[in-house]
């Protein structure tokens, strides 16, 4: 049995922690800080007995691609083997990003969206010695004379359709007015068109996915403030993450709620332009957030609402009118709230990823028709 080395970033401690015991259930013995580091230990003596280990793992994300202080623990186990014939370095990939520089050349073991059980075969099987030829013998690529197992990921199957009429009040009503004063604020509800769960209890309560979204948050769809603290409060069926100008809510039903900063700090105006930018992030998490949470379940469509909260009061000028005069704000609607808009009609996921600029400018128009009255 082999001696793995975890190198990981602190955001993905449970994915290391994870990797780390079924490497140990299996028979083998891995290192990891969490586990091993204890108080009253030389650090540098004992990462250099780690990076000693017969292999090392890299658990790959954003975190851990951006990260200074990582480089050098693969680094020691990339130029210990250089041509990656012992595998020295094994990268595991958690969370999808876009790989550059020397782990684009690894091939690494993929783990992203796939359950426990299937997560665990392919990390074992990623990290065994010798070829991957298969123990049974392989099957005949043409016709058969059975029918294949109709079967796909354990989730919770097909769940029902609801009326687009029903998720668009369902989204009209995740975002009604707070009335807490917090500033001008877009929140937009992304809401499938089905009820029911669209993930186990047991997988949603892990704390894996939590942290898949706020990955996704993060350094893909870029919502939230990557300087900003961004714990994940959870409860049962429902994630959160709150930033003082940022903020996501998630449920196992797929129902999402994004809320952002209408107006940069300082400004006393939502420029039109960053308002677009800002659905079409919001609208990007969405896709990504639901392509997690419905592997498996056919979604028949989403619904989307959007409002302004707090633009009774704020002015709304495009970029050109606010750089012609910087400080002059005219409110259009002085002192009437403006409600949720929706365009009406469903989106499949495919249109909420390929089209969403032209959604977001759709709901950008409807935005401006409603505080301009």
């Amino acid at each position: 049995m082999a001696t793995f080395f975890i190198s990981y970033t602190g955001a993905d401690l449970a994915w290391a922690e994870w990797i780390a015991w079924q490497l140990e259930d299996a028979g083998h013995e891995a290192i990891i800080q969490a586990w091993d580091f204890r108080p009253g230990m030389n650090f540098v003596l004992e990462m250099d007995v780690a990076m000693k280990a017969d292999h090392t793992i890299a658990v790959l994300s954003p975190s851990y691609i951006e990260a200074v202080f990582t480089r050098p623990e693969w680094a020691n186990a990339f130029a210990e083997d250089a041509t990656g014939r012992q595998r020295k370095l094994i990268p595991v990939l958690v969370y999808a990003v876009d790989l550059a520089g020397i782990f684009k050349s690894i091939i690494y073991v993929d783990l992203v969206g796939k359950d426990e059980s299937a997560a665990r075969d392919e990390l074992l099987a990623g990290i065994a010695q010798g070829r991957a030829k298969p123990s049974e013998p392989v099957l005949f690529p043409g016709k058969t004379s059975h029918p294949s197992f109709p079967g796909g990921s354990p989730t919770l199957g097909r769940v029902a359709d609801i009326s687009p009429a029903e998720a668009f009040d369902k989204a009209r009503l995740l975002i009604q007015d707070r009335g807490r004063g917090q500033g001008p604020a877009l929140r937009v509800a992304i809401v499938p068109a089905s009820s029911g769960r669209l993930v186990r209890p047991t997988i949603f309560d892990d704390e894996a996915l939590s942290g898949r979204l706020v990955q996704e948050a993060l350094f893909q769809a870029r919502i939230l403030d990557q300087e900003a603290a961004s714990p994940a409060h959870r409860e049962p069926g429902i994630i959160e993450v709150c930033q003082p100008r940022a903020s996501f809510r998630v449920n196992d039903s797929g129902e999402i709620v994004v809320t952002l900063a209408a107006t940069a700090r300082g400004n006393l105006a939502i420029i039109e332009e960053d308002l677009l930018v800002g659905l079409k992030s919001v609208l990007d998490f969405g896709y990504r957030a639901l392509e997690i949470l419905e592997a498996g379940v056919s979604v028949p469509g989403v619904a989307i609402a959007a409002r302004v909260e707090g633009a009774e009061y704020t002015g709304w000028m495009t970029r050109a009118e606010h750089q012609a005069s910087p400080n002059r704000t005219t409110i259009p609607g002085f002192g009437r709230k403006p409600g949720a808009v929706d365009l009406g009609r469903l989106h499949s996921l495919d249109e909420l990823s390929g089209s969403r600029g032209e959604i977001a400018r759709e709901l950008v128009a409807l935005l401006r028709r409603e505080v301009h009255g």
